[in-house]
């Protein structure tokens, strides 16, 4: 049971308090033009989420190997990405054994998804809070989710921002901006913290 209770606890922390992209500002960049729809959208953040998972197991192996050698800290985004790279060709070739159709439109997507700075800060973060294995898991899911409403949120801002009249000063790049950082204003309240008077 406290198996349980640990992963639902890191996971719901992960989506709202702990939010990759709206308290960490991890894994924004190209996507955010590239995928628009709502299945898109579903498809990729469930690769990030799947992704994040497994990175998040193997993290926990890996940490714990570090440790018990001595050199944790000085290799451990290298270790990390190594186990990231073996987890995309494991996903790379379950994908290949899918039907064509498929394959091809969720190969497209799995390098975005696996090669994140998401999925790599989600283990970094977990690593540095010593967490146990079910915390591991359930702030890699956490991660996954979170990332994929919050990405919604985005990309529906992207949308709203592209059909509004805006100043010319203020479209595009800078409304994003704005837009990611009030959304990032309303998290970091949410998670109890109080602007300094």
């Amino acid at each position: 049971m406290d198996f349980f209770m640990d992963f639902i606890l890191l996971a719901m922390t992960a989506i709202t308090l702990e939010n990759a992209i709206f308290t960490r500002a991890l894994g924004i960049g190209k996507t955010v033009f590239t995928v628009h729809r709502g299945r898109q959208i579903l498809v990729y953040g469930g690769m990030v989420t799947v992704i994040t998972m497994l990175s998040s197991m193997a993290g926990y192996w890996m940490t714990g190997l570090m440790t018990s050698l001595g050199w944790a800290s000085s290799y451990r985004s290298i270790i990390y990405l190594v186990g990231m790279a073996a987890i995309y060709a494991a996903c790379h070739f379950a994908i290949g054994l899918l039907p064509k159709r498929i394959s091809s439109r969720a190969n497209g997507y799995l390098s975005l998804a696996t090669f994140n700075c998401a999925v790599l800060g989600s283990v970094m973060l977990s690593a540095m809070q010593s967490y146990s294995f079910a915390q591991y898991m359930g702030f890699g899911f956490g991660t996954g989710v979170g990332f994929t409403a919050a990405y919604w949120l985005v990309v529906e801002g992207h949308k709203r921002t592209e059909l509004s009249t805006l100043p010319r000063a203020f479209r595009g790049f800078p409304a994003m901006v704005l837009y990611i950082g009030i959304m990032s204003l309303a998290f970091y309240g949410l998670s109890g913290h109080q602007l300094p008077l």
